[in-house]
């Protein structure tokens, strides 16, 4: 079985992160009760005759009502939950965990953390990610099947269940020099795979990545693009042929396959 070469890699969150990122929610939070509360009391001394500020902050804030402590506790929950989002996606991606998840995985997650959001702090962290970690050696394996069967089946050289030296994929681009955003997710994912592979990290920078040195090839007018491990051919019409050049990636991702489908089996078996 192919491990991860992220084995030793952090279980959690670092906790120092972990404990940043509470202790700034917290003094977000009373920063904002506090302020929102002056901003009231302002609304409310600032009434001469019949009209205050109330209409200008409106107007310039979209806060109706924002002296009555109800509605300041809907802005402060508001702004809880999106500093929560953004604390469970910063956490993931310092956790390392970001780096096993393929695109539709994560962009599931992030889907699911708009639509409800727990709230942040360190029992959900703790549980969360314990959990992921737990899983992590599946999610890996699962993102590896889940790229090569998206490739079409029109080509002798595509199966769901095992890859050859050459992959093909289609309609990157319609016109132009860049990539539509799922044909980038397939490239960066397939980046992903081989940098886990060889137990390399992974291009932060977009400048880096793949995705974007082919478009630059692209734009460029160039028809070849070659690394130490791949040769890729852009197409006019927005396919590209990548050939993986070394046969030990190919039957690594090769048995990342077969593992997983064994594992799938033999859970259905015993269901």
């Amino acid at each position: 079985m192919n491990q991860l070469s992220t084995e030793t890699k952090a279980p959690s969150p670092p906790m120092t992160e972990l404990d940043r990122i509470l202790t700034k929610r917290a003094r977000m939070t009373a920063l904002l009760a506090e302020g929102l509360a002056l901003i009231g009391e302002a609304m409310q001394e600032s009434v001469v005759g019949d009209h205050g500020v109330n209409y200008t902050l409106q107007n310039a804030r979209g806060w109706y009502d924002i002296h009555e402590a109800g509605q300041q506790l809907r802005v402060v929950q508001e702004c809880q939950k999106e500093f929560d989002q953004r604390g469970w996606r910063e956490l993931l991606r310092k956790s390392q965990l970001e780096s096993v998840m393929h695109s539709k995985a994560k962009q599931d997650l992030f889907d699911g953390l708009r639509k409800s959001t727990p709230e942040l702090n360190a029992e959900n962290v703790k549980s969360v990610f314990i959990d992921m970690f737990k899983n992590r050696h599946e999610t890996w394996k699962e993102g590896v099947v889940v790229l090569f069967q998206q490739l079409s089946n029109r080509y002798k050289s595509h199966s769901p269940f095992k890859i050859k030296a050459r992959i093909i994929l289609e309609g990157l681009s319609e016109y132009g020099f860049t990539f539509h955003t799922s044909s980038r997710d397939k490239l960066n994912d397939l980046e992903r795979v081989m940098c886990l592979i060889r137990g390399t990290t992974q291009p932060e920078s977009w400048n880096e990545k793949l995705a974007h040195k082919l478009e630059d090839a692209k734009r460029s007018g160039q028809e070849l693009y070659l690394s130490d491990e791949l040769k890729i051919r852009l197409f006019g019409n927005g396919n590209i042929h990548i050939w993986i050049m070394k046969p030990d990636m190919v039957d690594k991702i090769n048995d990342i396959i077969a593992d997983y489908y064994g594992n799938v089996l033999a859970a259905e078996r015993a269901a």
